[in-house]
């Protein structure tokens, strides 16, 4: 029949909506029917169709015939009676009836579509007056579309949703953290920061500070300087002192000499002077007739009755004295008034006796001490012999022999007595200045010359 059938639809309705697609199939149906021109206005009676059609997938394609159709199975039979019709249309315009069919690719016997005109929004594309194709696009990272079941697999074996936690700092309150809400993968970190102690390394508590703090700083800037503290325990520097200086107390340290009155002595013995050391002079004995051994110990000398020897004169311009003392004793000359009166020599006759001459009679008193230097042990040679200054007495027994005395510069104020015990002549040479004007002295056999040095030449006397 050249009549077509058609519902209108509403003008409400979105072209995309369910409800327009609902009404877009019944009118495909009524499209189908329409050699039944009598029986779509409601007319009972049984409905011919000349075409075979049958409705699968997303098509209305031809199919076997079938007799009735009940509301529930329009999409799946394709004969339908005329009271069963009206029930159909009426199921298909219901708010949540059947899922209305798609409308993509419509082909169906009888007609070329019809209907309203199929708008599309992207991702779809197509659309216009049916019948109509509508496509759609692969999305991808710009292009919004459907999913690939590659692109499927892919985003199903990333990883899973990640929770996420809080940094924080757990035992002290040192640290300060920005950002750490969040911050980390997991339910969360915490930092622990040790305190520092004598033998861990961590961080420095206040308490710590303080007392580090409180402590003297370092006043010293110089090499050898010291540090005391000063007052309220204040610390005070002290640039070090100069060369032979000492250390010295009180309330404020200072560098100054050593004095005798620095000296504090007591009967300790520990430091004093030993055979194998230096040390201290022994505690005097208070002997007056007593002298240092050479053990250390004080000792009166063998023989000797008395410290010192006196002879009184009167009238006389020389005087003899004979004592004990040995070489050299002390000698001193006094007046009757305890004046000192000065000899115009004296000479030594022998080791224990010496002669005091006068310029006039005189009278007075002569006493002899132990002297300085004591008696001598003799250096005896028996051929040429260089003095050395250890020496006071040589004896050379040896004729034709050289004594050779030292320099008369470096030996100063030095007295050697040299003795000629051969049957013959020896020679006196000096190593520096002349002896009494002369480079050598010749002495005979039995004789003996003291000389002593007066800083240029030997002097003999």
């Amino acid at each position: 029949m050249s009549t077509s059938y058609q519902i209108p639809i509403p003008s409400n309705l979105n072209p995309t909506s369910q409800d327009y697609l609902a009404w877009e199939k019944a009118n495909f149906i009524l499209r189908q029917i329409q050699k039944t021109t009598s029986n779509t206005t409601g007319q009972t009676g049984t409905v011919t169709f000349t075409d075979e059609v049958s409705m699968s997938g997303n098509q209305i394609t031809s199919g076997p015939p079938q007799t009735s159709l009940s509301p529930t199975d329009y999409v799946t039979k394709s004969y339908f009676s005329t009271t069963e019709f009206g029930q159909l249309v009426d199921n298909l315009l219901q708010s949540g009836g059947k899922t209305p069919l798609n409308v993509t690719g419509l082909t169906g016997a009888g007609g070329s579509g019809g209907g309203g005109a199929v708008n599309t929004t992207a991702p779809l594309q197509g659309g216009g007056t049916p019948p109509v194709t509508l496509t759609i696009t692969q999305a991808g990272a710009s292009t919004d579309g459907y999913l690939s079941s590659a692109d499927w697999n892919t985003f199903n074996g990333k990883q899973s949703a990640l929770s996420f936690g809080n940094l924080t700092e757990v035992t002290s309150s040192i640290l300060t953290i920005v950002g750490g809400t969040g911050a980390v993968i997991g339910s969360g970190v915490t930092i622990a920061v040790t305190q520092a102690s004598a033998g861990t390394s961590g961080w420095l508590s206040s308490t710590d500070w303080t007392t580090f703090n409180g402590k003297m700083s370092n006043p010293m800037s110089v090499l050898g300087d010291i540090i005391y503290g000063g007052s309220g325990g204040t610390p005070t520097r002290l640039a070090a002192g100069a060369a032979g200086k000492v250390l010295q107390g009180g309330s404020t340290p200072s560098w100054g000499s050593v004095v005798e009155t620095n000296f504090a002595f007591t009967d300790i013995a520990t430091a004093n002077s030993t055979t194998s050391q230096h040390g201290l002079l022994p505690k005097l004995s208070g002997g007056t007739t007593q002298f240092l051994r050479g053990d250390g110990t004080w000792v009166t000398p063998s023989g000797a009755t008395n410290a010192y020897t006196t002879v009184s004169f009167s009238g006389q311009t020389s005087v003899t004295v004979t004592h004990s003392f040995g070489a050299y004793p002390a000698v001193q000359i006094i007046d009757n008034n305890g004046y000192i009166l000065e000899a115009k020599n004296i000479q030594h006759t022998s080791l224990n006796a010496f002669t005091v001459t006068f310029q006039i009679a005189t009278t007075g008193t002569i006493i002899v001490t132990l002297g300085s230097p004591q008696a001598q042990a003799i250096k005896i040679v028996s051929g040429n012999y260089p003095i050395v200054s250890t020496d006071r007495i040589i004896q050379c027994s040896a004729a034709n022999a050289t004594i050779t005395l030292p320099s008369a510069v470096t030996y100063v104020g030095f007295n050697f007595t040299i003795d000629n015990s051969s049957n013959g002549y020896i020679t006196v040479a000096s190593g520096a200045g002349l002896i009494e004007g002369q480079s050598t002295q010749s002495m005979p056999s039995n004789t003996a010359m003291d000389v002593y040095s007066d800083g240029t030449n030997w002097r003999i006397h």
